[in-house]
């Protein structure tokens, strides 16, 4: 295998259908630009979370190259509705430095070389953090789409970004 990626799709179309029929609002059209306007605010903070490098060992004699850095790349398509991330890197040894996410993204860490555990962050778990972010982000902007046009007041659950 040759690096790493992770694909992640959100569809909001159950949410917008339960919503438009307890309010008679359409707001599709919307959900493209609600989609690259959240995208656009997460995808840097991603990508530098991504490209945060650990510190070096004590006694260390390698000299960094920050090829593994310059190989991490954030891509955030918004089809109508929903949005889809792809984080990836196809540096061919970054699966030894951060891991093989797992599909449920929980683990990750698998194929991690000894001497980069507990020292180097997983990668699917630093993917999985900020996908939840983006979407609750993406969920929080249709809401107020929705406010705005209905000029309805929805009931919210805590959007606390991390």
């Amino acid at each position: 295998m040759a690096g790493i990626e992770v694909k992640m799709e959100t569809d909001a179309n159950k949410k917008m259908e339960r919503l438009r029929r307890g309010t008679g609002v359409t707001f599709t059209r919307f959900s493209r630009s609600v989609g690259r306007k959240v995208a656009n605010r997460h995808k840097p903070r991603l990508e530098a979370a991504l490209r945060k490098y650990a510190p070096k060992r004590p006694g260390q004699r390698y000299k960094r190259t920050y090829t593994m850095r310059r190989g991490m790349k954030v891509t955030i398509r918004t089809p109508r509705p929903g949005f889809v991330m792809r984080a990836f890197n196809k540096v061919p040894y970054t699966q030894y430095v951060v891991g093989i996410p797992d599909l449920r993204m929980t683990l990750g860490g698998k194929e991690q070389a000894w001497m980069h555990k507990g020292r180097w962050w997983i990668f699917g778990n630093v993917v999985r953090k900020h996908f939840i972010n983006i979407q609750n982000d993406y969920e929080s902007e249709l809401l107020d789409v929705l406010e705005d046009q209905a000029d309805v007041t929805v009931k919210r659950r805590s959007q606390r970004l991390r």
